[in-house]
This record gives structure tokens, sequence and C-alpha cells, in this order.
């Protein structure tokens, strides 16, 4: 079983979008590449089927090879299959290991874990929301929005990085708006106290 051989870290790769997008393969980067699955001129125009076998046994292909095209090092064949059975996503990490000593020497090992969410930083105290409603500058009752919980729910959803930003801006501009309220000090006197 691929649980009993003793095996030798190679490296590990944070899968990319396009990694698991629809020009299925996956790029190697060069450094990587050129030491453990080196190219001869004879093997460049088709490539190599490369041989793996995940942590429960199972065996993988994946056929290899450099694409003149964008320079780069790639595994194509076989990787679709490989990302939709183990649901691999962007942000994942894939890592790729050798046997070692005598009964594993030349067999090649795959495995993959689940990114981990970011760290959940709390903001300051007086920055969690408030009680109820809030006052506007305007005199009128605002909802309070705490979006400690958007953030939880974020990382657990995997949310794409385009929604943290925005997330970041609209926290950013809540912060302001708390601040201009309860310190009266207008956005604009704000902003050229910082300048």
């Amino acid at each position: 079983a691929a649980a009993e051989v003793e095996k030798e870290c190679m490296f590990d790769k944070v899968v990319t979008p396009s990694d698991t997008g629809k020009l299925n393969r996956l790029v190697i980067p060069k450094q990587h590449a050129e030491k453990y699955f080196p190219l001869d001129a004879s093997s460049n125009d088709n490539g190599l089927l490369l041989d793996f076998e995940d942590s429960a046994g199972k065996p993988w292909r994946f056929r290899y090879s450099y694409w003149n095209s964008s320079q780069s090092y790639v595994m194509t064949k076989g990787w679709s299959r490989f990302v939709k059975e183990t649901r691999l996503e962007a942000g994942d990490i894939v890592s790729f290991k050798r046997g070692v000593g005598e009964a594993a020497r030349g067999r090649f090992f795959i495995d993959w874990r689940r990114r981990r969410g970011p760290d959940v930083v709390l903001p300051p105290p007086h920055h969690r929301g408030f009680n109820l409603l809030s006052v506007g500058s305007d005199g009128f009752a605002c909802p309070d929005v705490n979006l400690l919980p958007i953030l939880i729910l974020m990382i657990r959803c995997r949310a794409l990085f385009f929604l943290e930003i925005i997330t970041l801006v609209l926290w950013a501009v809540w912060n302001t708006r708390n601040d201009v309220i309860f310190t009266g000090i207008s956005p604009s006197l704000l902003m050229q106290a910082k300048v």
C-alpha cells in the first residue's frame, strides 16, 4: 500500500484558478519541472506519461510536457479527472512526492489538502457594530451593520478574492462613517489630516 512506502517531498504547488479551470492543465513551476521531471529532446514533442499514487493507493496518470507557446511545463491529460474527482479548488495545495529506498525508487506520489481559510482578525471593539441602531449624521436611525458574520461566511464559503476586496472597502467606509458620527470630524477633514 502507498502508506507503507517511505516518501520524500519533492515540492508543493498552490493550485491557481487556471489550474482548475477549462484549460485542463496544471502548470509545474520551472525549477521543479527541470529538477524532478526533466524532458529530453525525444520526449519533448509528445511529452511523457507520469504515473502517481495518492495516499489511498489510487493510481493517477498524467501527460507531462513542455508548451513552447507559453514556455511552461504542464500536466495535461488526466489532470481534469484529478481535479473533478478530488474536487480540487483554487488555493488548495497539491503535494508531489517520490519513493525512497529500493522498493519505492522510481515511484511518484501525489496528495492534496484543502487550503486553510485566513485567520479571522477581529476589529477593535468600538468597530464591531452597535446595539440595535446607530444614529447617522442626518439624525436618522441606521440599522446596525456588523460585518463579522459576513467575514466568517466568506471564509467558510471560500469566497473569491474580489469579494474580500469589496468587503474590506465596505468595512472602511463603515468605519469612516462611524468615526465621523462619533468624533464629529467631517470626512474632508479626515482626508486633509492624513495628507
